[in-house]
């Protein structure tokens, strides 16, 4: 065994330990998960701001303010995490009909008079300078959404506030473990179910989805974190580093209305869609996993998928290694840009796939043997069990 490669030896004993399928059960021997951590990965964990730091202090100071019905200012920094925190915030008192005001400040937000509720990159202060109030909750191991989302819960959280929450765990670079793995699953269920329009416009322009519907049978795409990362996050990102701050409060109104349609929408999504972000995704865990064609089924790449997702920073998305494989056709697409080959196994095709990257070049014939390496995921055209290559060997 080569040290960079990865072969299970105790994968039937975890399959029926843990009564998971075999790619999944090579991902936990991989990995070193015990049952009891492998458990505690999928526990579904409630918001409790008593866990946050201050959290009590900030909780209390801002009910009595809630109970009073006391105007809050917002003030924030461009941050997307904080976006998201605001607008989360935002609904929640304008639900329970608290009055408040959003501005953009650069500095001296602590010259400002009243209740200040001050969102920066990784901390939500609550600040009153005539009361001597000000109470800072430190974003720690949890996203800024996730603590919103917390806050929000007392209070009772609607359906889009964890759509929103979803989507600003995924703006931040703290792990997505716990309380906003937990987050983001909620949410990202609510986005499959309700199909927001803010989030459709940007996820998926009607080019893209006419296409979809052509190849696939299916007008939208999945709520996956890299996918809500690729068409979301980094397009946003992008958005606010190159516009000024102001657009901070466009981007504030769009998100606000979640059903809203009518043409200034349509158009800023539609325009928010056009964004090319050239952004890194997080790493996938590059000790590949030896499997065969054969494990690889549209089954079990879902059950890996439900398991483990959402990836990111403390969880990798996890990499394979396939010995020999045959190439039963082969196919290029997007002016030879894209290499797709096919795979016969007794349950079906399986897929892998290649774009603009220096293998998606190499020469190759119907016969040919060769290892792959790469991270498997369910072709949105296809619908088949798929391999991202990433590294090639022909035999």
């Amino acid at each position: 065994m080569k040290q960079t490669e990865f072969v299970c030896t105790k994968t039937p004993a975890i399959e029926k330990e843990f009564e998971v399928g075999t790619i999944l059960a090579q991902v936990l021997e991989a990995r070193s998960f015990t049952k009891e951590a492998f458990e505690k990965l999928g526990q579904d964990y409630d918001f409790d701001a008593s866990m946050i730091d201050h959290g009590e202090d900030f909780l209390k100071t801002f009910q009595s303010k809630i109970e009073n019905k006391e105007k809050f200012l917002f003030v924030a920094d461009t941050a997307l995490d904080s976006l998201f925190s605001v607008l989360i915030f935002i609904r929640l008192l304008a639900k329970i009909k608290i009055p408040f005001e959003v501005k953009y400040i650069h500095k001296d937000e602590y010259m400002l008079r009243g209740n200040i509720l001050i969102f920066r990159d990784h901390s939500i202060s609550l600040f009153n300078r005539s009361e001597d109030i000000n109470i800072t909750i430190n974003e720690g191991p949890l996203a800024l959404s996730t603590i919103a989302c917390s806050i929000a819960s007392l209070y009772g959280l609607e359906k889009y506030s964890l759509a929103l929450g979803a989507i600003g765990v995924l703006c931040s670079t703290t792990p997505l473990l716990k309380q906003n793995r937990t987050l983001f699953i909620r949410g990202r269920e609510i986005l499959e179910e309700e199909r927001y329009f803010t989030f459709e416009r940007i996820m998926i322009t009607k080019e893209k989805r006419n296409n979809m519907l052509l190849y696939g049978g299916d007008g939208h795409v999945s709520y996956s974190a890299p996918m809500v990362r690729s068409r979301v996050v980094y397009p946003l990102e992008t958005y606010v580093e190159k516009n000024p701050e102001i657009h901070w409060n466009r981007l504030l109104q769009y998100f606000l209305n979640p059903k809203k349609q009518g043409g200034t929408y349509q158009k800023f999504g539609e325009a928010l869609s056009t964004i090319k972000a050239d952004h890194e995704e997080p790493q996938n865990d590059y000790t590949p996993i030896v499997t065969t064609l054969e494990d690889i089924t549209k089954d079990a790449i879902k059950e890996m998928e439900k398991a483990l997702e959402p990836y990111g920073v403390g969880n990798l998305r996890p990499f394979f290694k396939i010995k020999d494989a045959e190439i039963e056709s082969i196919r290029k697409f997007d002016m030879s840009r894209g290499l797709e080959l096919s795979f016969r196994t007794s349950h079906g095709l399986v897929k892998a796939t290649a774009y603009d990257v220096p293998i998606a070049h190499t020469k190759l014939k119907k016969g040919d043997h060769l290892d792959i390496e790469g991270s498997l995921y369910i072709s949105s055209f296809s619908g088949l069990p798929t391999i991202k290559m990433e590294d090639i060997a022909v035999k």
